[in-house]
């Protein structure tokens, strides 16, 4: 019998080394920096890692949930992780993993996005407008008022 004695936090245990395992456990709480490896297409072999950040835990019963946010492609981006989760990864970041993240472009990007938006609203806005003034004559004074 191959056994060996260990002692962990003060208690000494015998182990077989023939069937014992290593497991890493890690340690998480929110605030923390994080990269996540998450797979980029279920049909490819292609892997991305982002920087993120814990930002909360779901203590559901029976699938507890870490809550991420992390940054692809200059996009911020909501993961929740459980025992169900496929295809990703989670490991403590380094200070120095965060440093490619540039804030300013992220914060431009998101300024952007923010303007496309904007202009897609005026846009709709403006068929609204014509529509109702164009094709408005075609419906009753009520069904225009209710639509507007």
């Amino acid at each position: 019998m191959e056994t060996t004695i260990i002692e962990v936090r003060g208690v000494k245990m015998e182990l077989d080394m023939r069937t014992a395992s290593l497991q890493r456990v890690d340690t998480f709480k929110v605030g923390d920096k994080v990269k996540v490896l998450k797979k980029v297409a279920s049909y490819s072999d292609d892997w991305e890692s982002c920087p993120g950040i814990i930002v909360g835990f779901d203590a559901y019963r029976d699938s507890p949930t870490i809550i991420i946010a992390y940054v692809s492609s200059k996009e911020v981006k909501l993961l929740h992780i459980n025992s169900k989760t496929k295809d990703v990864e989670i490991v403590m970041a380094n200070e120095n993993d965060f440093e490619a993240l540039e804030k300013a472009n992220v914060v431009d990007f998101m300024n952007r996005e923010i303007q496309n938006a904007e202009l897609k609203v005026e846009e709709l806005k403006y068929k609204k407008d014509y529509f109702l003034k164009f094709f408005g004559q075609y419906y009753k004074p009520e069904d225009v008022k209710r639509e507007a």
